[in-house]
């Protein structure tokens, strides 16, 4: 009974320590680093190529970004897409397309999972979530 209580309390300080990402948990990424902008950019094209409307989006900034260690990488990233003067019709979905303006500007909040296994190539999109803002 003793041992469990202090088992208890050896894992309760390792999580309030950070050690939640060794086992499994959800930690900060660094949003500097080139690979999450390949994956914020992976993101945002998987967006457009899924999505019903024929407007294009482009990624307005980079909210939040969490990593998450599997038999690979997750990662779960918040971006602010806005609208473009593009349309998927025209062939324009992984080109620069620039944001529509004034009462016209769409801007839309969305929370991306994406799962990476670099040493095979793989990457896909897990899970969306969007809402307009």
């Amino acid at each position: 009974m003793a041992s469990q209580a202090v088992m208890s309390a050896v894992l309760c300080a390792l999580l309030s320590l950070g050690w939640a990402a060794l086992l499994g948990g959800w930690s900060a990424a660094d949003t500097n680093s080139e690979e999450l902008k390949d994956i914020a950019e992976f993101s945002v094209s998987q967006y457009n190529l899924q999505s019903n409307g024929d407007s294009v989006y482009t990624m307005v900034s980079l909210k939040d970004a969490k990593q998450q260690v599997v038999s690979g990488m997750n990662y779960k990233l918040t971006l602010v897409l806005g609208k473009t003067a593009c349309k998927k019709s025209k062939g324009y979905i992984n080109k620069p397309c620039p944001l529509l303006t004034g009462s016209k500007l769409k801007k839309l909040e969305c929370v991306f999972v994406v799962y990476d296994i670099p040493w095979q190539s793989k990457r896909t999109l897990t899970g969306k979530r969007c809402t307009k803002i």
